[in-house]
C-alpha cells in the first residue's frame, strides 16, 4: 500500500495531502504552504474587501542637526524623527528656501 505524503498547512495547521498544498506568498515576502480550502477563503476575502488603504501624505522635512533631508508620512501617528541621529526636536519641513535661511543664519 502507497501512502501519500503530507505537510500541514501553513494557515490552519491541518495535515494535508501534498497534491493539495501551493505555496502562496504573504504580506512578509515568504511563501507559505497552503491547503486548497485556505486558498479558497482567502480569493474571497480578497475580493469581497472593499476598504480602501488610507492615502499616504508624504513631505519633505529637513533635520537642522546634522541637514539631512527626509520624506515622511504626516498621517502617522508620531511626530517626525531624523532616521540618521534619530532626534525629534530639531526636524521642519523642508522648503526650497531653508537652504538659504540656514545659510544666513550662521
Amino acid at each position: 500500500m502507497i501512502q501519500e505524503r503530507a505537510l500541514l498547512c501553513g494557515k490552519c495547521s491541518k495535515t494535508v495531502p501534498i497534491s493539495q498544498i501551493r505555496y502562496v506568498m504573504r504580506s512578509r515576502g515568504l511563501p507559505t504552504a497552503m491547503c486548497g480550502s485556505c486558498r479558497d477563503e482567502g480569493t474571497l476575502n480578497r475580493k469581497s474587501s472593499a476598504v480602501k488603504p488610507r492615502e499616504e501624505i508624504r513631505k519633505l522635512f529637513m533635520c537642522t542637526s546634522c541637514s539631512y533631508k527626509f520624506q515622511f508620512n504626516t498621517l502617522a501617528s508620531s511626530g517626525p524623527r531624523c532616521p540618521l541621529c534619530g532626534k525629534g526636536h530639531y526636524v521642519e519641513e523642508y522648503k526650497d528656501s531653508f537652504a538659504d535661511d540656514l545659510v544666513r543664519s550662521l
